[in-house]
């Protein structure tokens, strides 16, 4: 089954799916994959689609994609610190021979 993340989802809707999952004897993954395959069968005429567009420009949930300016500016900041520190820290001398990153991941998936 493919995955599916959810990123940005508001925590009252959250809190919701998740009361309703448990009323319902269900996960919360669960009780999202009943409101998604409802939502596609609604939606066979593309009214669902329309409605949720209408929602959406009222601004019923705040745009996930939307990043403060200032906090985008703070968080560049913030990275810049992390990767200065970073570039201070002693380079790690390894033995001759000793196995890269890929190479022991790739032992490590083929011993199991």
């Amino acid at each position: 089954m493919p995955p599916l993340q959810i990123r940005n989802m508001p925590q009252d809707v959250y809190e919701e799916l998740a009361q309703v999952a448990k009323d319902k004897h269900r996960s919360a993954v669960q009780q999202a994959l009943v409101y998604i395959k409802r939502g596609i069968e609604a939606d066979k005429d593309g009214g669902l689609h329309q409605a949720f567009m209408s929602a959406y420009r009222m601004q019923s949930y705040p745009d996930p994609f939307y990043v403060d300016p200032q906090r985008r500016t703070e968080r560049k900041e913030e990275l810049k610190g992390i990767f200065e520190r970073l570039d201070a820290m002693p380079s790690l001398n390894l033995p001759e021979g000793f196995p890269s990153p890929e190479e022991m991941i790739r032992e490590d998936r083929d011993s199991r």
